[in-house]
C-alpha cells in the first residue's frame, strides 16, 4: 500500500503546481480509497473530505454524491448509523437532482441496510422494495439478486422463516441466471441455514453442501470458512457434536 500512497501522494503535488482542482479531487479520494482499504478510517475520512470541499466548489453533483458515499460507508463500518442515514438521505436528494436512477437504487440499498442495523425493519423493508422496483425496471438482474437477497435478510430478522425462504430462492434463481458463483454459493449457504431453524435438516444438508462445493470451485476462502460454520451449525443442531466440532475446526483453520 505504501507504493500506491506515494504514487497518488506525487500525483497529487502535480496537480498543485498546475492548480488543476479537478484532478486534486480525484488524487485525494484514490487517497482515501487506499487508507480505507488499509483500516486507516482516520485518514480515509481525512482524505474524502478535502475531495468533498473540491466537488462541492465546482458543484460537481456526481461527485459529491461519489465522496458522500465514501464517507457514508466508513460510518457505516463505524457503526455510526444515524450519521450515516443523514448522509445517505443527502446522497439521495443529489442523485434526485440530476435523475440517477440506477444510483438511486443503490442509495435505496445503503438506506434500507442502515435501518436494518438499526432493527427499524418495516423501513429497512420499504427501501429494499423500492430498490427491487428501480432494478426489475432497469433489468438489472445482480441487482434484483441483491435486492432479494437483502429483504431475505430483514424477513429472517424477524423470524418470518417461510418468507425468507421465498426471496431467498428468487436471489439464488437470478444469480443462477447471471452466472454469480459467489452469489450462488451465498445464497445456497442462506437457504441451508433458514432449512436448519426450519429443522428441516435434509434439505440444509444439500444446500449447505451445494453452497461449499460452489465456493470450493471458485477458491473463495471467505465462503468455504462461511460454509463449514454453517455445517457445525447444522450438525450442532442435530446434536451431531462429532460433527460440529470437525466442520468448526475446518472454519478456523
Amino acid at each position: 500500500y505504501s507504493s500506491a500512497i506515494n504514487y497518488h501522494s506525487k500525483s497529487l503535488e502535480i496537480r498543485e503546481k498546475i492548480n488543476d482542482r479537478a484532478g486534486l479531487s480525484s488524487c485525494y479520494n484514490n487517497l482515501g480509497n487506499v487508507y480505507y482499504v488499509m483500516g486507516n478510517y482516520t485518514k480515509a475520512t481525512e482524505n474524502y473530505y478535502k475531495s468533498l470541499k473540491i466537488d462541492e466548489e465546482f458543484n460537481d453533483k456526481a461527485g459529491v454524491a461519489s465522496t458522500l458515499n465514501n464517507i457514508g460507508i466508513i460510518m457505516l463500518d463505524n457503526g455510526e448509523y444515524d450519521k450515516a442515514l443523514k448522509v445517505y438521505f443527502k446522497i439521495l436528494n443529489i442523485l434526485d437532482e440530476v435523475n440517477d436512477i440506477n444510483g438511486i437504487a443503490k442509495a435505496y440499498i445503503n438506506i434500507g441496510l442502515i435501518y436494518n442495523e438499526l432493527k427499524d425493519y418495516d423501513n429497512a423493508t420499504d427501501y429494499f422494495q423500492k430498490a427491487l422496483k428501480i432494478k426489475e425496471e432497469l433489468k438489472d438482474e445482480v441487482g434484483i439478486a441483491l435486492a432479494y437477497n437483502n429483504l431475505g435478510v430483514v424477513c429472517g430478522e424477524k423470524k418470518d422463516f417461510i418468507k425468507a425462504l421465498d426471496y431467498y430462492m428468487n436471489a439464488l434463481a437470478y444469480m443462477e441466471k447471471g452466472g454469480d458463483l459467489h452469489g450462488v454459493s451465498m445464497a445456497n449457504n442462506n437457504i441451508g441455514l433458514l432449512f436448519v431453524k426450519l429443522k428441516n435438516y435434509q434439505e440444509a444438508k444439500n444446500y449447505l453442501d451445494r453452497g461449499l462445493e460452489i465456493a470450493k470451485q471458485i477458491e473463495n476462502k471467505d465462503m468455504i470458512m462461511q460454509s463449514f460454520h454453517s455445517l457445525s451449525l447444522l450438525d450442532s443442531a442435530q446434536a451431531n457434536w462429532k460433527g460440529a466440532y470437525y466442520n468448526l475446526r475446518l472454519y478456523n483453520l
